[in-house]
């Protein structure tokens, strides 16, 4: 997994990156959701990408 960018404003913070399988994404998915804390609000499809897929979330 590749973090591109990581930026908090106001309470939400989005985060965009890549992997090169989906099992990576939805390993990453499930770490995040395990914390409570965090709610994800945006949850896009990840897209395929040349070697590799592309994903944001936005979490609150």
């Amino acid at each position: 997994i590749i973090v591109d960018s990581f930026n908090i404003k106001e309470d939400r913070a989005n985060l965009e990156g890549r992997c090169l399988d989906l099992d990576n994404y939805y390993s990453l998915l499930n770490l995040l959701e395990k914390n409570k804390k965090i709610n994800i609000k945006n949850l896009d499809a990840p897209e395929k990408e040349e070697d590799f897929y592309k994903f944001k979330f936005i979490l609150e």
